[in-house]
């Protein structure tokens, strides 16, 4: 069997993201288990020692993600599958073509989230409700689907209850060889702070729904009370600038913004830092929360999501039911100051998820879409 992955994005890019490690994490480990994989995306092919197969569509530059569909529309009459190939999406728009122009060949859908919210939200109305439609078109004739999270399954299943017995929960994974407990005060020295400071770290995408302006507005609370705080921000988007403004005019040079990490260098922050904070409007089952959690540093979180399938109240962190940034501002200070109480459960919590089991369970259900067919 060959899986066949389509996203916007590549092996040689360094593009942050759930569904971008997602999608690496399985392709590595497929072939471990004897499955031929490929990946149809953009950049360059670097590094060369991948064990996957590497398409690029579009090595001179990044494309928008409408703009990586618009090339796999005309790529692909080129694209060679064979008989027990299966084709694995990760957005709805990604499967459109191969929906319309290769009808023999089986597609699992993977479901990172409630992204039709998303849209809405950040894009408006009208790209809302095309973004729907696209959506409706995939998911009603995928072969199968994959939710990542038990609530974005159930939510999908409220808009399609027809596919009740095909929609599939399996949660992410998290890679303990980089993701794992180091010395924090060598790291610490070695990106500039004290061994007394206290880091509150954010990673992810910045863009708006991820709310990385709220816990702004509370780590300058925190900061006046606290006058040891630092809030490191890794990551990109279209909301870092704003982000960027906002700390420069309050003056605080205690705000680091970081840009998109490595993994390796993600894993330093985190070992360096004392909690990490996620105040996003909605979720799935963020991996940035189980590769905090391998790493012992423990999370302050909104309700969203399955995070709280991990991240438990006095054990591994909080979860907030409130958005008034004086009490985010003490939920931070509370948890971050029993990090080290904490640490040794939230790397029990985090073990029990692995990119081998969900390679696994994957291999079954694409292996099941080939048996059955479109």
């Amino acid at each position: 069997m060959e899986v066949v992955f389509l996203g916007c994005l590549g092996p040689g890019l360094h593009r942050p993201s759930g569904v971008t490690n997602y999608v690496r994490s399985v392709l590595v480990e497929l072939p471990k288990l004897g499955v031929r994989s490929k990946l149809i995306g953009v950049g360059p092919r670097s590094p060369s020692d991948i064990p996957y197969e590497f398409v690029s569509l579009w090595q001179t530059r990044e494309p928008t993600s409408y703009g990586f569909t618009l090339r796999l529309i005309a790529s692909n009459p080129s694209f060679q599958l064979s008989s027990d190939s299966v084709l694995s999406a990760h957005r709805p728009d990604d499967a459109i073509p191969f929906l319309l122009l290769r009808r023999k060949t089986p597609i699992v859908l993977t479901l990172h989230g409630t992204h039709f919210r998303n849209v809405y939200l950040t894009r408006g109305k009208l790209a809302g409700k095309s973004y729907d439609f696209l959506e409706r078109y995939s998911v009603k004739r995928a072969s199968q689907l994959i939710s990542v999270s038990k609530t974005s399954r159930q939510l999908f299943l409220e808009r399609y209850p027809e596919r009740e017995n095909s929609i599939h929960y399996v949660p992410p994974g998290v890679n303990t060889d980089i993701f794992r407990p180091r010395n924090r005060l060598k790291l610490r020295t070695s990106l500039g702070f004290a061994e007394d400071d206290f880091l509150v770290l954010y990673a992810g995408r910045l863009e708006k729904e991820k709310r990385v302006d709220l816990l702004l507005k509370s780590f300058v609370l925190l900061r006046k009370k606290r006058s040891n705080a630092k809030l490191l921000v890794a990551g990109d988007g279209r909301e870092r600038l704003k982000l960027e403004s906002f700390a420069s005019s309050n003056k605080d040079k205690d705000v680091f913004i970081l840009g998109p990490l490595s993994q390796d260098r993600l894993s330093d922050a985190m070992n360096a830092s004392d909690v990490l904070g996620l105040l996003s409007s909605h979720e799935g089952f963020p991996s940035v929360v189980l590769e905090a959690l391998a790493c012992g540093l423990p999370v302050v979180s909104t309700r969203v999501g399955d995070v709280p399938e991990v991240v438990r109240e006095g054990v591994s962190g909080f979860i907030l039911d409130s958005l008034v940034p004086g009490e985010i501002a003490d939920a931070i200070w509370r948890v971050g100051s029993l990090h080290d109480q904490m640490a040794p459960k939230c790397m029990q919590l985090a073990s029990e998820y692995s990119w081998r089991k969900v390679a696994e369970r994957t291999a079954e259900i694409y292996k099941e879409a080939l048996e059955n067919g479109t």
